[in-house]
């Protein structure tokens, strides 16, 4: 149903949001360490 899809479409944008901060907080700390 509609609430289904709403509740899968948030979790997949809360969990891309999670994973692009590491993502980036990873490659400041790999950036400075070069």
């Amino acid at each position: 149903g509609r609430a289904t899809a709403f509740g899968l479409l948030s979790g997949t944008s809360s969990c891309a949001f999670v994973c692009a901060t590491l993502a980036s907080r990873f490659l400041s700390r790999a950036s400075a360490f070069q």
